[in-house]
Formats: structure tokens, C-alpha cells, sequence
């Protein structure tokens, strides 16, 4: 038997030890070579002593009323925190939760605009201006010589494109 089984021993309320069992001539000499363990042994015993001598109060038979209402009191009091600030509800906290999912899904969906992107758009943006000063000066020629009246006829087997 080790100290640390004797100490449970010391520490259970029946000890755990039948009368002349092999355990308890075991515990016995433990305690016999130990003088703390003794102590704690004496210690324990009037713990136990006392709290046998000890005798519980009965609870009167409006206790749980007067717990309930003691609780509602309480409760009362600290309510104005209430009028601030509503009690959380589950649905409307789930709500908030798929909103919040949905918006930084979203927000993570935007395209990116690094470098990269600028230049493009920069490119294409230019592009499509200069086809806007080509297409303007064919349509300036067009009417010059629509006024001067050498325009080209279109033939009516030509595609208008």
C-alpha cells in the first residue's frame, strides 16, 4: 500500500477497510511509521465526529417561493440594461450571421484593382478611342464627299456594314 492509498483511506468516511482484512494490517503499519499521517488521521476523525453532531435545518415550505421571488427582485433591478439593449434572439443572431456571410462573400467576389487591371483598362480605353477618331474621321470623309457629290454609290449587291 502506498502513502497516497492511505491517505484516501484516511480521507473516506468508513475507511474502506473491513475489520481484520490484510489492508488494514497494512494501513495500521503505515500509520505506525508515519507521524504525519497519523495527524491527518486525528484531523479527519474530527471532521467526521463534528459533522455527525451536526444537525441540518430543514427548509420551511415556502422556501422555493421565496427563492423565486428573491431571484425576481434581483432581476428587476438590473433591468434597465434591458431597455438599452433588447434580449438576443436566435433568429434574429442567425439572420445577422448569414448577412454577415453573404456581404463578405460578395465583397470578396470584387475584382481587384491592382496594376494589372488599371493597365488593362488603361489599354482597352485607349483602344477603343482611337477606333472613335478613326470611325469620326471616315464618317467626316464621308460627308465631304457626299457634299461635294463624288460620294461612292453603294451597289446593291454590297453589304451596308
Amino acid at each position: 500500500m502506498t502513502r497516497e492509498e492511505a491517505m484516501d483511506i484516511i480521507m473516506s468516511p468508513d475507511g474502506g477497510l473491513g475489520k481484520g482484512s490484510p489492508e488494514e494490517r497494512e494501513f495500521s503499519r503505515i500509520l505506525e511509521s508515519s507521524h504525519e499521517l497519523r495527524e491527518v488521521q486525528k484531523q479527519q476523525q474530527a471532521v467526521w465526529s463534528a459533522m455527525e453532531l451536526w444537525e441540518s435545518v430543514e427548509p420551511s415550505m415556502n422556501f422555493d417561493r421565496q427563492i423565486r421571488q428573491r431571484v425576481e427582485e434581483l432581476s428587476a433591478r438590473r433591468s434597465w440594461f434591458r431597455g438599452w439593449f433588447p434580449a438576443p434572439r436566435p433568429g434574429l443572431a442567425m439572420a445577422l450571421t448569414a448577412l454577415f456571410v453573404v456581404a463578405a462573400g460578395v465583397v470578396r467576389q470584387q475584382p481587384r484593382l491592382g496594376p494589372e487591371t488599371v493597365a488593362r483598362v488603361l489599354e482597352t480605353g485607349a483602344a477603343d478611342k482611337a477606333y472613335f477618331e478613326e470611325f469620326s474621321r471616315a464618317l467626316d470623309d464621308l460627308e465631304m464627299l457626299a457634299e461635294l457629290d463624288i460620294a461612292p454609290q453603294l451597289e446593291s449587291g454590297q453589304d451596308e456594314s
